[in-house]
């Protein structure tokens, strides 16, 4: 089951949303880290430009540019909205600047800076959803699927989770009194926007907002326009042309200068117009100004909670005594937490989804992937994991999508977003004591032939789950491997296969080597050199052949030839995370990794994996011998308990399979092999370590 979470789940509705604090979501992730919390803060509220200092963070957050707003923003609702902005959008980081305003004061002030704003030049043509197809089921789709509800409060319920759970699930709305403030609100957009505009903000983000919190998460025009659609409920109608009176936009162009709204939004004047003055932030004293919870007139009003006053203060102590200067370390976490990368993103035990959004995350080989085929990668080490240039390219955009089963993407970030993350990850996460490894491909022993043996149906037989060079793999399609040396740095590669479960636990990726040692022939077994030799056939993929197994494409039939094949498929009668192992014995048998047992047996011809190969929704294959037989353990021959876990395989020096089955506190080694005569298997099973005995017994059928 892949579902974490404990029943009943709880659905976060967005329009029951009502806490008024700024919210920011990756500074919940730092709890622990007060002073942390308190430095993300003071970036992400964008205290420097109206409190000078002369040591900044490394990332300076941009504001939205004003320019064009006539385009994209309804004048009632921007009135509504400088009023009163945590009534209008709860969860805005930008403070009322009206605090201690009499009525009519605040109001007149409003109405001209409405009419300044209104004023400003346009930034060109937005496109038109009447020009483009969209749907707005689609749209809901990709808005609960690609990524939105990492940041923003689902509207539905997680299909998965309501198709399997249904009659178990006890769905509620969070009520008002919960802390929401983990996740970014979002507005009544009707009232806000209409199609255009809030279709071209989803295209492209940084236009408006440049350095802004949301990223460009990839999506097409009509993307953009369905899942505008959706959000709009259908309601994109463009208000009436507004009219400036150009005597209020001069009056508005003042007070915008006056209370000091340039500091932030420069495109609408110069900072230099500013003459609202505020105190160094070293100068600042906890409980006054914007720390206090009074309402006084020219002091802006961030509706700070308690929590949030107590960390802003320690971050301000802190500036006091020494400039601020976060170490490397410290950088990558208020990116990550400012950006909230952590809501898709573990790294060092911090993030990840949450369990009231982890059933949003999807895959469409989730059920054989596990974990691994619908969650985000995590950032632990990644910085010894990938080459500098795939870093850069996944960060900005460039490419580097390997991971295409996952409905999640990665959103393309800009340097003013992420600053020297990228490099910054190099430096933290490079590793004192790497593994020695050579993949110059110099010595014979690192010819490409070897490595083609290896990947192959006849050695270690990679591409019965990975994809290679764009061929689909002859099961699930995990990550093509031609791209290895170009986005893995290689010593990480060498650990990786040494002892897949040190990188992720969840891994369902088998641990092929033991001990340095390799079931397959070559080099005398020696790990190290059946790496490299992996290594350098996928370096030099595009001067050789395909391996064998994936080499014929008009052909997927697997025959055993001197060694057992090892093919994980979706079988008829057994399930969707089934192990078939062939035989050159042509006896053969099918290996239930949900049920951890054998389920059938058969003789002849093995299986042919075209239909895991032409279509991921084809049905269940089925095997290609005859005198299929359903296995039935004798009643004294299985040790295991019925609460059975799957741990992965390794295999001996003859290719066969160890089966490991977790059983309380045990691990269960299961074999399967066939005898002399070819008219069965012996069956081995032994609990590892203890004095135990093992149980064999003949099949024969």
């Amino acid at each position: 089951m892949w579902v974490r979470f404990a029943l009943p789940i709880v659905i976060l509705i967005s329009s029951i949303y009502v806490r008024a604090e700024p919210v920011v979501p990756g500074y919940k992730s730092l709890k622990d880290s007060p002073l942390e919390a308190g430095q993300v803060l003071l970036q992400e509220l964008k205290c420097f430009p109206c409190h000078s200092v002369e040591h900044r963070f490394p990332i300076k957050r941009k504001t939205p540019t004003l320019l064009g707003i006539a385009d994209r923003i309804k004048p009632q609702y921007l009135r509504s909205f400088l009023s009163n902005p945590h009534s209008e959008k709860p969860g805005t980081v930008m403070p009322n600047l009206f605090e201690g305003w009499d009525d009519s004061e605040r109001e007149d002030a409003i109405e001209n800076i409405i009419h300044f704003l209104y004023s400003l030049p346009s930034e060109g043509n937005q496109p038109s959803p009447n020009e483009t197809v969209f749907d707005t089921k689609k749209g809901e789709e990709l808005f609960h699927s690609v990524g939105c509800v990492a940041c923003h409060q689902p509207r539905r319920k997680p299909v998965k989770v309501e198709e399997d759970f249904e009659d178990e699930m006890d769905w509620v709305i969070q009520d008002s009194t919960a802390d929401n403030s983990l996740y970014i609100p979002l507005p009544n957009l009707k009232e806000k926007t209409w199609m255009e505009p809030l279709a071209a903000f989803l295209s492209e983000p940084y236009k408006t907002r440049p350095g802004g919190r949301m990223p460009d998460m990839k999506i097409t025009q009509e993307e953009s326009v369905s899942i505008a659609a959706y959000l709009l409920e259908g309601e994109g109608s463009p208000p009436s042309r507004f009219r400036v009176d150009h005597a209020k936009a001069r009056a508005g162009k003042n007070v915008f200068h006056e209370i000091g709204c340039t500091n932030c939004h420069s495109s609408a004047g110069k900072k230099e117009d500013y003459s609202l003055s505020a105190p160094y932030l070293t100068a600042l004293s906890p409980g006054k100004g914007c720390l206090g919870e009074g309402s006084v007139k020219g002091i802006p009003d961030y509706q700070l909670t308690e929590e949030q006053r107590s960390h802003l203060s320690l971050a301000l102590e802190e500036l006091k005594a020494k400039p601020i200067n976060p170490s490397a370390s410290e950088t990558i976490r208020h990116t990550l937490a400012s950006l909230n990368c952590y809501g898709c993103h573990e790294r060092e035990e911090v993030g990840g989804p949450t369990a009231d959004r982890d059933p949003y995350f999807t895959g469409t080989w989730s059920e054989e992937m596990g974990e691994e085929g619908r969650v985000p990668p995590s950032l632990t080490g990644v910085g010894s994991k990938l080459t500098p240039k795939w870093l850069e390219r996944t960060l900005f955009g460039e490419g580097g999508e390997v991971r295409l089963y996952l409905n999640t993407r990665m959103p393309h970030y800009e340097t003013a977003q992420l600053g020297q993350l990228a490099d910054l990850l190099a430096e933290v996460d490079e590793d004192p004591n790497p593994l020695t490894v050579d993949v110059s491909g110099i010595l014979h022993h690192h010819r490409n032939h070897y490595g083609r043996e290896l990947i192959g149906t006849d050695g270690l037989s990679c591409i019965t789950c990975h994809n290679l060079n764009g061929q689909r793999s002859l099961g699930m399609p995990a990550v093509d491997l031609a791209v290895v040396p170009e986005r893995l740095q290689p010593a990480w590669f060498k650990k990786l296969l040494l002892d897949p479960a040190s990188i992720n636990p969840n891994t369902r990726m088998p641990a092929f080597f033991s001990d340095g040692k390799s079931p397959a022939k070559l080099f005398g077994g020696d790990a190290g050199k059946q790496i490299e030799a992996l290594w350098i056939y996928l370096k030099e993929l595009d001067q050789t052949r395909l391996p064998v197994g994936m080499e014929k494409t008009d052909a997927f039939v697997l025959v055993p030839h001197d060694r057992p094949i090892i093919h994980r498929t979706f079988m008829k009668d057994v399930g969707p995370r089934t192990i078939a192992v062939g035989f050159p014995e042509k006896v053969h048998f099918a290996f239930d990794a949900e049920k951890c047992k054998v389920i059938l047996m058969w003789r002849g011809a093995f299986l042919d994996a075209e239909s895991a190969q032409a279509d991921r929704f084809t049905p269940f294959v089925s095997p290609m011998g005859e005198d299929i037989h359903t296995f039935v353990a004798k009643k004294d021959s299985d040790h295991r308990m019925e609460e059975s876990r799957f741990l992965g395989y390794r295999l001996d020096k003859s290719g066969v399979p160890i089966f490991l089955i977790g059983s309380g506190d045990n691990v269960i080694e299961e074999t399967w092999v066939p005898l002399d005569d070819g008219s069965g298997f012996l069956r081995t099973v032994h609990v590892s370590g203890g004095d135990s005995i093992p149980v064999r017994e003949e099949i024969r059928w």
